[in-house]
This record gives C-alpha cells, structure tokens and sequence, in this order.
C-alpha cells in the first residue's frame, strides 16, 4: 500500500509539473536557442564533432569528453527540436512531420560554418551515428573521419521493440499531447530495457530514465518516425572516409546493425567493447581510448 501511494503520488506530481511547463511553453523549440556547446577551445587542429543519441542526452558523453579535450576541441551538437502539435510550427501533419534527417544534416551544416570549421572528425552515437552518416554522404568534404557508436544503416526492429511501437508508444503519444513531461518519463522507462542489459549495473538504468526522461518528448517522437524508415546502407558504401564502428559486445538493441554497417563502409575498422548500446557510458576509459587512438592516426592540420 506505502509503495502504491508513493506511486501515485509521483504520478499527480508528474503530471502537474508536466501541465506547468506545457503551459509556460517550456516545450516549444523556441525556447531552446541553443545549437551547440564547444569545449578545449585552445587545441588546434581537427576538431571532434559529437553528435548524440535519440534523446539528445549529451550527458552521456560526460566521462568521455574531458579525455578527448586532453588533444583536441569538442563541439557538442545539439540536435535541433521539433515542434509539438500545439506550436504552429508544423504543416498539419502531425507532431514533427516536418522533421528529417536532411533537416538535421542542415543545421550540423550552419554550426561548422558558424565556426568556421571546414572539416571535423565525425562522433555519431546510435542515431547520432545515422546523421553522421548523412552528413557525410552530403558534405564529404567536411569530413576527416566517422566514428560510429551503435548504430546502423538500415533499421529492423526485434519483436519486442516492435510490440512497443505498436501499442506502447501509441498510449505515451497521447499522453503526450496534455502532458509530455509525464509521457517522455514513461517513454524513457519502457525504452531503458532496450538499450541497458540486465547485467549492467542499476546505476545505468537509473541515469538512463532520469536523463532520457527529460528529453524533448515531441523531438524523441519525431526521430523515432525517421529512424525507423532508415534504409541508406547501398548509399553508405559510396563513403571513403575511414570509419570508426564502436558496439557493445552484447547488445540486443543495434549489434546487428553495426555488423551489417561494417559489411557495407569500405573503410570500417571495428571495435568491440563490454557491454550493451552504450559502450561510451558503461567504459568511457577504454572507449576513449580507442576513438583517441583512432584520431591520432590522422595527420592533424590546423583548419
């Protein structure tokens, strides 16, 4: 009974604060200006551009950036938000129709111009990792080198995933028209199971739902639409840069599309590390280890 009411009780507080800020506008696109946030300023040389994951949580990149900024400057991508459906800012089609991959490739595009910097070396994490890819199909030129964490080329659901899609996300989107603090959370807690493995710590599961539970709830509805229709795996084996392909040993969630993008980039050196889809959170040591050592291997020159 004490475990139902403090359940409840959670669930009231959820929703008002979630009625509070949808009110405010504090989920509107506007009220988030921000694009990017740069680190190691000081290093010359070919900055790291690091794009994050479905959610947009950067903090997941915490442990890993501040050994990166030991050699070089980090810009952190924000991917740009969608609109809700009570915005104004969509055609009618529904929430974030207007959302795409080439959408999001544009705006990479404005920040590295913003800064002037003509060339980077690319860090995608899972659906980071399929605008990396995008970007450096459209912009090859701006490209010294891709590092993919998790990600793929092409999108197949397990059966779970896909019951969730079906009838789970479904009832969160709806809650989420009124109130999408409270559906982002519940998102958040039916998607943790896909991307940490029961053996991972509990610390994981619980830094996952409190991070990803804050994202933009309307922006996590519109890049799973994208995601899920991704299918570039013929386009991607026109890419020449030399490609960094980082998974988790025994992740369930995108293993198997990070095999199948190695079979199809010409220059993919894979990496395995412990772990499931978040290789870089789990073993931000050896994971930094790694993509340095990748890095270092480039002849650096001064943008």
């Amino acid at each position: 009974m004490a475990f139902l009411m403090r359940f409840v009780t959670g669930v009231l507080l959820s929703v008002g604060f979630s009625a509070v800020l949808h009110l405010q506008g504090a989920h509107s696109p506007q009220r988030w200006p921000w694009r990017y946030k740069t680190y190691g300023d000081s290093h010359d040389g070919t900055p790291v551009v690091v794009i994050p994951g479905l959610d947009g949580c950067t903090s997941f990149w915490s442990d890993v950036i501040p050994e990166l900024t030991t050699s070089h400057r980090v810009v952190v991508f924000y991917l740009p938000l969608a609109p809700g459906p009570f915005d104004g800012a969509s055609t009618g089609g529904g929430v974030g129709e207007d959302y795409s991959f080439d959408l999001i490739v544009t705006s990479l595009q404005s920040v590295l111009t913003e800064l002037n910097l003509p060339t980077v070396h690319l860090v995608g994490e899972s659906f980071g990792g399929a605008v990396a890819q995008h970007f450096t199909l459209q912009h090859p030129d701006n490209v010294a080198s891709l590092s993919i964490v998790s990600s793929l080329c092409h999108t197949e659901v397990t059966p779970i995933v896909q019951f969730k899609l079906n009838f789970l996300l479904p009832v969160v989107s709806a809650i989420g028209n009124a109130f999408p603090g409270l559906a982002q959370h519940l998102f958040a807690t039916f998607h943790v199971d896909d991307v940490v493995e029961k053996f991972e710590p509990s610390w994981m599961r619980d830094f996952f739902v409190k991070e990803a539970g804050w994202a933009h709830h309307y922006s996590v509805l519109a890049r799973i639409k994208i995601i899920l229709r991704l299918d570039i795996c013929e386009q991607v084996e026109s890419i020449q840069q030399r490609t960094l392909v980082v998974y988790g040993e025994h992740d369930n969630f995108t293993k198997h599309g990070s095999l199948e993008l190695l079979e199809h980039l010409p220059r993919a050196e894979p990496h395995a590390l412990p772990g499931g889809h978040l290789p870089h959170l789990t073993s931000p040591k050896p994971f930094s280890e790694a993509l340095l050592a990748f890095l270092a291997s480039f002849a650096e020159v001064a943008p």
